[in-house]
C-alpha cells in the first residue's frame, strides 16, 4: 500500500475484533474459547487491532499514523444498520463453523449457538467498536 500511494496521500485501515461490549457472559464464554481456541490449535489471532498501530509504525516511510474508533451497534435495536451489522456479523460466524469444528463444540452445537449468541446481542443491546488507523 505505501509503495502505491502517492507522495501526501493516505492510507486508511478499519479492524473490528472479535469481542463485544454488553454480549453477557455465556456469549463470553463462547467467544474466549473459540478465540483462545484458534489461536492455540491453528495460531489464528482473531484480536487484532492492538496490532495494527505497531505493524504501521515498523514501517519508516509512514508518518503522522492515527487511531479513530467508532461504536456499532449490533442487532435490529441499533436501527436498520444495527441489524445488518448484526445480520453480517452472524454470516461471519457461521462461516467460522468449520475452523472451529474442532473447538469443544460436538457436531451442530456450533450453529445453535452462534443463533443463541445473536439474539442474546440484540436483547442485551450490544455493541463493537471498529478501530481504525
Amino acid at each position: 500500500m505505501v509503495r502505491v500511494t502517492k507522495p501526501g496521500g493516505w492510507i486508511e485501515i478499519m479492524e473490528r475484533d472479535i469481542f463485544w461490549y454488553n454480549e453477557g457472559d455465556a456469549i463470553k464464554n463462547w467467544r474466549t474459547n473459540i478465540v483462545e481456541g484458534l489461536k492455540a490449535d491453528k495460531g489464528i489471532d482473531l484480536i487484532i487491532s492492538p496490532h495494527i498501530p505497531n505493524y504501521l509504525s515498523a514501517n519508516k516511510s509512514l508518518t503522522n499514523i492515527s487511531k479513530d474508533e467508532r461504536v456499532e451497534p449490533l442487532g435490529s435495536w441499533g436501527g436498520i444498520l444495527g441489524k445488518a451489522y448484526g445480520q453480517l456479523i452472524m454470516w461471519g460466524a457461521m462461516n467460522l463453523s468449520e475452523a472451529v469444528s474442532n473447538i469443544k463444540f460436538q457436531e451442530g452445537e456450533y450453529s445453535t449457538l452462534v443463533d443463541i449468541a445473536f439474539k442474546d446481542l440484540n436483547s442485551n443491546k450490544a455493541f463493537d467498536k471498529k478501530f481504525g488507523a
